[in-house]
C-alpha cells in the first residue's frame, strides 16, 4: 500500500507518544521501499462515557441494553474492589500490572469503565488496547497528560497470545522509562491460568514489573438483589419507553443462578420487555436466555421477511453464523469465508451471509470494515465470550423452547479443530475453546 502526502515546509512530532512507526519522507525520487514493524495491537482512547442507544434499536434487540458501553444501569457496589484499584493507581511504581478475573457477567468491564472514569477525572490518560495481529494501523500519537499517568485497559487478556501480551507491556515499560510517565495496565480475563503465572514471572524477572491478580467474586449474600432488580427495571423501562412498570412482580432471585449482577439485570430486562408485549416473563436463568434468544430470532426473521431492503440470509442460517462467530471470535473476512465454507454454511452465498451478519451486529473495532468480521451480539451463555472489539449474540445451542440441540452445534466444533487448518496463519483465531462448566450465564450483548 502506498500513500503520499502533500509537500510541506516541515514535518515534526513534538511532545507526543506514538504507538507504531512514524515515517516522514520528503523529496524522494526513484524507487523507494519502506518496511516497518507494526505491533500486534492497537492503542485507542478509552472513553468511559455511555454510548447512546435509540429506543427503536433497543425495542428490536433488547439484549443490547445490557452492553457495558451503554451503561443503561449505573454502576453500583464493588466498594472493596474500587478502594483496592484506587490504591493501586497511587502506588509509587512507574509501571504496574493488575489482573482482574472472574466469570462472565460479574461486571469486570463495568468496573474497568468506572475506574477509568475516576482516573480520567483526576487527569490521567485512559487507553484501551485491542489485539490486532493481522491489521495495519498508522501510529497513534498521544499528548502527555498534564497530571497523573496513563491507565491502560486490556479486555479478554486471556485470549491474547502470551508473546503479544508480553510485548505490549514491554513497549509500555519502554515508554514509561523514556518519559517518566506512570503507567497502570489493567488486564481483564475470565481466568488466571498458566498464561498469567508465566507472564507475571517473566515481567518480574526481566523487567522488575510488579504484577498481581484479584478475583472478582459473585454477588455477596448480604446484597439485596431485589433492590438491584428494581433499580435495573426502572432504567430499562426508561430506555424502552415502557410505562407503568412499577407493579412488575420481582421473581425469586435467591438461587445460585442470580449471583451474577448481569443475571439480575437480565431478569429485570426480560420482565420489562415481557410487560411491554403483554407476556408472562420466565423466571429461571435458562428460560430468560431462551426469551432473549427468541427476541433475536424475531429480529432476524423481520429482516428476512420484509419487502424493502430485505436481508437474504434466513433466520436458520443466521443462527448458524452466530453460533460459529461465538466459537471462533473476531476474524478477518477471508477467514470468515473459510470458516463458513468449511462448516458448509453457504446459502444464500458466503459473502451475503457475512454482509447480513455484519448488518445485524456491526463490529466496534476501528479496523476498516473490509478487514474484520466480528462475532456477533449477545453471547454470554456456556460458549466462549466474545472479544472486546466486537459484540456477539448468543449462540443458538438449542431449539427456541425445548428439544435437542440442532446438528450443527455438534458438527461445527468437529470442523473447527483446536489447531488452525492448513492454509491459515497460526495466529488466526480459527479454533474454539470448549465451554467451561458452571451455571449458564445470561446470553446478552454484554462484554464482561
Amino acid at each position: 500500500m502506498s500513500w503520499r502526502s502533500p509537500a510541506r515546509a516541515g514535518q515534526a512530532v513534538t511532545a507526543s507518544m506514538v504507538f507504531g512507526p512514524v515515517i516522514q519522507i520528503r523529496d524522494v525520487g526513484g524507487n523507494v521501499t519502506v518496511v516497518a514493524d507494526r505491533p500486534p495491537y492497537q492503542v485507542g482512547d478509552f472513553t468511559p462515557g455511555a454510548v447512546p442507544l435509540s429506543v427503536d434499536t433497543a425495542r428490536r434487540q433488547p439484549s443490547r441494553l445490557l452492553l457495558a458501553r451503554h451503561q443503561v444501569v449505573p454502576f453500583t457496589g464493588r466498594d472493596t474492589e474500587l478502594d483496592a484499584l484506587s490504591t493501586w493507581l497511587s502506588d509509587p511504581e512507574l509501571v504496574s500490572v493488575r489482573l482482574v478475573h472472574g466469570a462472565g457477567g460479574q461486571g469486570k468491564t463495568r468496573l474497568a469503565r468506572h475506574v477509568a472514569a475516576q482516573a480520567r477525572a483526576a487527569g490521567w490518560l485512559t487507553w484501551r488496547v485491542l489485539h490486532t495481529p493481522e491489521q495495519q494501523f498508522a501510529g497513534s500519537p498521544w499528548e502527555s497528560p498534564g497530571g497523573g499517568g496513563a491507565l491502560v485497559v486490556v479486555d479478554y487478556a486471556d485470549r491474547w497470545p502470551a508473546s503479544d501480551l508480553h510485548r505490549l507491556i514491554t513497549d509500555l515499560n519502554t515508554v514509561s522509562l523514556r518519559t517518566g510517565l506512570a503507567l497502570r495496565v489493567l488486564l481483564l480475563a475470565r481466568s488466571a491460568g498458566f498464561w498469567w503465572a508465566a507472564l507475571r514471572d517473566r515481567l518480574d524477572s526481566e523487567h522488575a514489573i510488579t504484577a498481581d491478580a484479584h478475583h472478582l467474586p459473585p454477588l455477596d449474600e448480604d446484597i439485596d438483589r431485589t433492590v438491584l432488580f428494581d433499580h435495573a427495571r426502572e432504567r430499562f423501562a426508561t430506555a424502552l419507553e415502557v410505562p407503568d412498570t412499577a407493579g412488575i412482580t420481582v421473581p425469586d432471585l435467591t438461587g445460585a443462578g442470580f449471583r451474577q449482577i448481569l443475571a439480575v439485570h437480565m431478569a429485570a430486562l426480560v420482565a420489562v420487555d415481557a410487560h411491554h408485549h403483554d407476556r408472562t416473563p420466565p423466571a429461571q436463568p435458562h428460560a430468560l436466555s431462551v426469551y432473549l434468544l427468541n427476541r433475536e430470532r424475531a429480529h432476524w426473521h423481520h429482516l428476512h421477511a420484509r419487502t424493502e431492503a430485505r436481508r437474504p440470509t434466513s433466520p436458520e442460517v443466521m443462527g448458524r453464523a452466530v453460533y460459529l462467530a461465538t466459537l471462533t471470535g473476531p476474524v478477518s473476512r477471508d477467514d470468515a469465508t473459510t470458516i463458513l465454507t468449511r462448516t458448509q454454511v453457504a446459502e444464500p452465498g458466503v459473502a451475503t451471509i457475512i454482509d447480513d451478519h455484519r448488518f445485524c451486529y456491526p463490529p466496534t473495532t476501528p479496523a476498516p470494515s473490509s478487514r474484520r468480521c466480528g462475532p456477533t451480539g449477545s453471547a454470554k451463555t456456556s460458549s466462549p465470550s466474545p472479544r472486546p472489539d466486537t459484540h456477539t449474540p448468543a449462540p443458538t445451542t438449542g431449539n427456541p423452547t425445548t428439544g435437542p440441540p440442532p446438528p450443527h452445534t455438534t458438527s461445527s466444533p468437529v470442523n473447527l479443530p483446536l489447531n488452525p487448518p492448513p492454509g491459515l496463519p497460526v495466529r488466526s483465531p480459527f479454533w474454539w475453546k470448549p465451554p467451561t462448566a458452571g451455571p449458564t450465564s445470561p446470553p446478552t450483548c454484554c462484554t464482561h
